[in-house]
């Protein structure tokens, strides 16, 4: 038996897609899948698990109390030769 991990989206109607690789091609498998959530809203334990401390970003979102923050112009993108 040989372990996969990965991460996925499950689309609106509840398919989800798994790619396996391809030695696994035109032979039967048995498959055995573990469903939780990667994160959820709010989920403080996601967040802690990533490294952010708890209430790190109810505390800090918005608080920018300097002057407005301005993205000055990026100049012109520089023209390259074709590699043609």
């Amino acid at each position: 038996m040989v372990t996969y991990h990965t991460h996925t989206r499950v689309s609106k109607d509840g398919v989800l897609t798994i790619r396996l690789p391809s030695e696994l091609a035109e032979s039967e498998v048995e498959v055995t899948v573990e469903a939780k959530p990667a994160h959820a809203p709010g989920d403080e334990r996601s967040r802690k698990d990533l490294g952010w401390p708890p209430g790190f970003f109810e505390e800090t979102a918005g608080h920018w109390q300097g002057e407005p923050l301005v993205r000055e112009p990026q100049g012109d993108y520089e023209v390259r030769e074709s590699i043609d």
